[in-house]
């Protein structure tokens, strides 16, 4: 089994797990499914989902969710930090604004108050590289957008996809690809959720004014096209309103960021992903960091978590996450996307 750049080791079987309830456990348990284990030794230890997903897990992964993260650290660079935007250099601070709500990408530690996952170590890495101090914010995932507009936020980490529109706001930062996915109850009997029909008639909960709901919309429009039953969207806040809608039976599934979903499943045992979907509807989305638009923030973004992809540290960090698999080979600034 491959070492984990956090120190993380493989759970003994039979070990006293605690589920949760309202919190994350203080040791994050991220099961590694036998053929995908059996994968790893073969490619360079590399793990991803099933094509569903709704593998049951035989072997758990241990990772680190307290406060101490010991985060993994970048050097400087000097060309690009010399190209950071001068108001910013001067005041030595990197402000990145995140949602603190959803595992992996960003999430409170086991003390409810340090933000800890996949997109406040890559603040923390661009930072290093940029030659400041990270100042991290959490807010809500629309004043993301607000914030980076009216300057209180220099960046926005917090599971963008980037499309035509907001490109037209923000300079775009790609640094993940990503699906969407379904998720219903571990132990559902609904094993297939991937394309318009198998909706109809469900109640989905879905968050509101995202792409994952764009895509459900346009599902529903076929559907009513065909003069078949619509798929009812529920709006919630956060994984626990989703969870506990699903356990009380007021939705039958959720749908939303495949690394969030996928995350929950295969940490908490309580829910499986049973459908995967390319991000954009067709094609996979790029996951984006937000800044000014034209403020040549964005390309020095850009250059910062190309030079950490080269070193390596970029890929550790997805590692560390169980995200492998939604790694990109390079940054692009404003990707072409339909």
């Amino acid at each position: 089994m491959c070492a984990r750049p956090d120190g993380a080791r493989p759970a003994v079987k039979g070990e006293a797990v605690s589920a949760g309830g309202a919190s994350w456990p203080r040791r994050v348990l991220v099961a590694v499914m036998v053929t995908v284990a059996a994968a790893a030794l073969l490619a360079g230890c590399s793990r991803g989902p099933s094509p569903t997903g709704a593998s049951q897990p035989s072997e758990l992964f241990v990772v680190n969710t307290s406060p101490d993260q010991q985060r993994i650290r970048a050097e400087s660079v000097r060309e690009i930090a010399d190209r950071v935007p001068e108001e910013i250099r001067e005041g030595g601070k990197l402000i990145v604004a995140t949602t603190g709500n959803a595992p992996p990408s960003s999430f409170r530690a086991d003390d409810a108050m340090t933000m800890i996952g996949v997109e406040p170590d890559l603040a923390q890495l661009v930072a290093d590289v940029l030659d400041l101090e990270l100042e991290l914010r959490t807010t809500d995932w629309s004043e993301v957008f607000t914030g980076v507009d009216e300057g209180r936020y220099h960046v926005g980490f917090a599971n963008i996809a980037a499309t035509p529109e907001r490109m037209a706001r923000f300079d775009m930062v790609t640094y993940q690809r990503e699906d969407q996915a379904f998720a219903v109850l571990a132990g559902s009997a609904t094993e297939s959720l991937s394309r318009p029909d198998d909706i109809a008639g469900l109640r989905i909960g879905v968050g509101e004014g995202t792409r994952s709901e764009q895509i459900l919309r346009s599902w529903n429009e076929e559907l009513a096209r065909r003069g078949l039953g619509q798929a009812e969207l529920k709006h919630y806040v956060d994984g626990r309103e989703y969870y506990a809608a699903l356990e009380s039976g007021a939705i039958d599934a959720s749908f939303g960021p495949m690394s969030i979903l996928n995350f929950e499943a295969v940490t908490m045992g309580r829910t499986k992903v049973v459908g995967r979907v390319p991000g954009l509807g067709t094609e996979p989305a790029l996951v984006s960091a937000i800044a000014d638009k034209g403020s040549g923030l964005g390309r020095t973004l850009q250059e910062a978590l190309n030079a950490v992809i080269v070193t390596g540290k970029y890929q550790a960090v997805f590692e560390r996450w169980a995200l492998d698999h939604a790694v990109v080979a390079r940054s692009q600034l404003n990707p072409p996307v339909d």
